[in-house]
């Protein structure tokens, strides 16, 4: 269940709107679990039975694909505002690159320096496994991914 309100946030806390723990255990739990990042906040009772849990991983499953699909409409917004330089074949044969190796550009001094990417820039590579599935599942192009993960622009909608 999505519910979208908001926050009284205080310094020493926050409040729930009732109809958001009102169809919960939370009320009732003896000790609740809470995981946090910079921008989200996951509480858990931690007293659930099999079914709950099972549930929970749905919600968590259809939260990830949200999260996905929005990060997916930001990045196609954002790759239309990355610089694209189509090479033409020819060239990356003659420098021994292959066609569809992720790329490393750089300008000095007037001169450009076109060479293959370090293995750690392959998103494929160093998100993890489930996520990757994710992000292919979701049809995100990843180069539109990486332009954005490169960007400093907020990933705002």
């Amino acid at each position: 269940m999505k519910t979208e309100f908001k926050p009284k946030i205080a310094v020493k806390g926050f409040h729930l709107p009732d109809e958001i723990v009102e169809d919960t255990t939370l009320k009732e739990a003896d000790t609740i679990d809470f995981y946090s990042n910079r921008s989200s906040i996951l509480m858990l009772d931690r007293q659930m039975t099999a079914r709950q849990i099972i549930s929970t991983v749905d919600m968590l499953n259809s939260v990830a694909t949200t999260l996905i699909l929005r990060l997916k409409s930001i990045a196609k917004e954002y790759e239309e505002k990355c610089r694209r330089v189509n090479i033409p074949e020819e060239l990356l044969q003659a420098a021994g690159i292959p066609k569809n190796a992720p790329l490393t550009i750089e300008a000095d001094d007037g001169e450009i320096y076109i060479t293959v990417a370090a293995e750690d820039e392959d998103l494929t590579e160093t998100l993890p496994a489930f996520l990757v599935e994710l992000v292919s599942d979701c049809k995100l192009d990843f180069a539109a991914l990486r332009c954005l993960l490169e960007s400093e622009e907020p990933a705002d909608e």
